[in-house]
């Protein structure tokens, strides 16, 4: 094959590989014919990555591609591309609404979307805060929230207080009445972050919170 600059591509099977060589040609090897072989000029040939490990110069991209390799671009060499043929972590790749451990090339290989880390439920699907009643949970997916029966606000986080607020609402059911009570009793004394019986939000449940409550004991919200 020579890459003439006036005829083009022009394929002869009468050359030996000296002779070849001597015109500036690239051989197809022996024994083989031009109505057999495709000539692919140099400056269309490259890198091309194998099993994501291995790397190849000298291929043209459908070559490549028949192998299910990668190809790095025309004129790439292994030397100068071939560290993109490093496999690198596996992490989260979203492909058909499932979330698998693979490679970045392996993720783009098989058409997904790479996000890295570990697939856990908010890899592949939007998650946001969930509201039940006047209680918050964070990244809960819409289909998590709804099982509960709560209000999705998606990309929301807790410390927005996306959750309409029912003063006194302990148990979270829009009422402010005995069973609030009853759930007082068992936070009371209690410390630390997300207790719905801290009414003043001071991290514990004591008697101001109690105070609280019975400002508010009898009152109905709308849900």
């Amino acid at each position: 094959c020579v890459d003439d600059a006036t005829a083009g591509l022009i394929c002869t099977d009468t050359l030996t590989v000296d002779q070849c060589a001597g015109v500036g040609g690239e051989y197809l090897g022996d024994g083989t014919l031009c109505e057999n072989e495709q000539c692919i000029p140099s400056r269309l040939r490259g890198a091309c990555c194998i099993s994501n490990t291995m790397c190849y110069d000298d291929y043209d991209e459908a070559s490549c591609l028949s192998e299910f390799g990668e190809f790095l671009g025309a004129g790439s060499t292994c030397d100068n591309e071939g560290d993109a043929c490093v496999p690198g972590p596996p992490g989260a790749c979203c492909y058909d609404t499932q979330c698998y451990q693979l490679t970045f090339l392996e993720c783009e290989k098989n058409g997904g979307l790479w996000s890295g880390g570990d697939c856990w439920e908010c890899s592949c699907w939007p998650c946001g805060a969930c509201c039940d009643g006047s209680s918050c949970q964070e990244d809960v997916t819409q289909d998590g929230c709804n099982s509960i029966g709560g209000q999705w606000y998606e990309g929301a986080f807790c410390f927005l207080e996306p959750c309409p607020v029912c003063p006194g609402d302990i148990n979270g059911d829009w009422v402010v009445d005995t069973a609030d009570f009853s759930e007082f009793l068992i936070q009371f004394g209690q410390s630390g972050a997300n207790l719905s019986a801290d009414l003043d939000g001071d991290q514990d449940v004591d008697v101001e919170d109690f105070s609280e409550f019975l400002i508010n004991f009898g009152n109905t919200c709308a849900g």
